[in-house]
C-alpha cells in the first residue's frame, strides 16, 4: 500500500480473494525476517493499473454476454474490483511490487 485507501475501497480492492495490504518496506522485512536477501524490487503499479483498465474495458466490451454467465450482481462486482484497481494504482495510492530475494548466506 503506498497512500491512503478509505475503508470502502480496500473492501472493493479485496473483495475477490484473500489479499494482505502493507505498507511500503513491510515485504521486505518479512522477507529479511524468513531469512531470505532482497535482491532487487521492481514496481509494477503502472502494469496492475494498465491491466485492470484493461480487463474492465473488455469485460464491459462484452457485458450483455458476461451478464447472461455471471447475472448482473456478479458482473457488477466485478467492473467494481476491476474500476478500483485502476483508479487506485493510476493515482499511486495502491502499488504492486515485485521481489527478487535469495536465502541469507
Amino acid at each position: 500500500m503506498s497512500g491512503w485507501l478509505t475503508d470502502e475501497e480496500m473492501r472493493i480492492r479485496s473483495s475477490i480473494g484473500f489479499f494482505l495490504f502493507f505498507q511500503r518496506g513491510g515485504n521486505e522485512t518479512l522477507l529479511e525476517q524468513a531469512g531470505f536477501e532482497v535482491m532487487a524490487v521492481e514496481d509494477r503499479t503502472d502494469s496492475m493499473a494498465v491491466m485492470a483498465r484493461r480487463w474492465f474495458d473488455a469485460r464491459e466490451h462484452r457485458a450483455n454476454e458476461l451478464r447472461e454467465i455471471e447475472g448482473d450482481a456478479t458482473f457488477a462486482g466485478q467492473q467494481t474490483f476491476f474500476d478500483t484497481t485502476a483508479r487506485l494504482a493510476a493515482e499511486r495510492r495502491l502499488s504492486r511490487l515485485s521481489f527478487l530475494a535469495q536465502l541469507a548466506r
